[in-house]
């Protein structure tokens, strides 16, 4: 069994601090895999992670200020740093490997953060250099409207035609929003991840989202989820579980990032 985290640190280096700790983990504990993102710049991590035995794929020259980082224990994980084929046009927010899950083998794991806007002209052109086409706007958005976890998804999409997919991390999407706003963009965004053939573990079998954002005041929604092909799917028998040490209080003062950290296991124990 491989034992997971994902996290949105939000550049904090108490968040950085916190990597260190879970890196630390020993016995049942320890961590096999850690999808990360808005990583700080400083606070010498990814020697850390190095020290501590994992191999680190990241952006060493950030496209963007925000930076996500894919972590994997060497004793207990092969892997290898894979350049996505629309790289071009997320820089920094998405980060892969190629690495072997248990009953599954060669599997394409991401880091995902999907920014919170539209889709300018300016990064449009840089999606149609890679020489794809653009997906369709979402039934509840205007004509041509794209957002960024539209083409977070039809990356995603096109990475499971060639091989199994592990994609964890933020992606600004959630059911809850349509609650609170006009349209249905949360049911459609996930209805068009079963579309594309991956399974969001999150909503599985019909379960209900728990917080991991503590920055929209008093909307408790959770950004933070874990897609997966069908076979990655199997292998993970329970939902991720938000971690319970995360609170509103201890996020505006500064303790930990603004994003409550997501536990998962791959494989049987």
């Amino acid at each position: 069994m491989l034992r997971a985290v994902s996290a949105n640190l939000g550049r904090r280096i108490a968040a950085a601090a916190w990597v260190r700790k879970v890196l630390g983990l020993v016995g049942d504990e320890a961590l096999d895999l850690l999808f990360l993102q808005e990583v700080p710049l400083g606070g010498g991590w990814a020697a850390a992670a190095e020290a501590a035995g994992f191999g680190v794929a990241t952006d060493a020259t950030p496209t963007y200020r925000v930076r996500s980082a894919l972590l994997w224990r060497h004793h207990t994980v092969t892997a290898e740093p894979f350049t996505l084929p629309t790289a071009g046009y997320h820089g920094s927010y998405l980060v892969a490997v190629r690495l072997s899950l248990p009953n599954v083998g060669e599997t394409t794991a991401v880091s995902v953060h999907a920014s919170p806007s539209p889709v300018e002209a300016r990064y449009l052109e840089k999606w149609l250099e890679t020489g794809l086409p653009p997906p369709k706007p979402r039934p509840a958005a205007r004509a041509g409207e794209l957002w960024d976890s539209d083409l977070v998804l039809a990356t995603l999409a096109g990475l499971s035609e060639e091989s199994p997919v592990l994609a964890a991390g933020d992606f600004n999407e959630c059911l809850a929003w349509d609650t609170t706003h006009r349209g249905q963009w949360g049911k459609e965004y996930f209805a068009r991840v079963t579309e594309a053939g991956l399974v969001s573990l999150t909503h599985r079998s019909g379960a209900s989202e728990t917080q991991t954002a503590f920055t929209h005041d008093g909307l408790e929604y959770q950004l933070d989820h874990v897609l997966a092909s069908p076979a990655v799917a199997a292998e993970v028998r329970r939902s991720p579980r938000v971690d319970p040490g995360w609170s509103r209080d201890r996020v505006v003062a500064g303790e930990i990032s603004d994003h409550a950290p997501l536990w998962f296991e791959v494989g049987e124990s």
